[in-house]
């Protein structure tokens, strides 16, 4: 639903950029993003990881309602900084 950068975090060699996630989806997609996120070629950390159960969702007769959960998820993004290891 939302992907939003943060400003970038230099700490000698290492360069993080933060990003906050807001989507909705199961767990077995959570856990198909989450492998994902561990194949891609640069260096992901999973900072924070907040499921937000509503209540109301299970007063729903509707399943699909249940099992959709709605996420937010801080990530960084982690880099060498090229020009310090010369």
């Amino acid at each position: 639903d939302q992907i939003v950068p943060g400003k970038k975090e230099k700490k000698g060699k290492v360069i993080k950029i933060p990003y906050r996630l807001q989507f909705s989806c199961d767990y077995e997609k959570l856990g198909e993003f989450v492998t994902e996120l561990e194949k891609n070629n640069r260096i992901i950390l999973i900072d924070q990881l907040i499921l937000k159960n509503d209540i109301e969702k299970t007063r729903s007769n509707n399943n699909k309602d249940i099992l959709e959960q709605d996420i937010e998820m801080k990530i960084f993004t982690v880099t060498l900084n090229k020009s310090s290891i010369l």
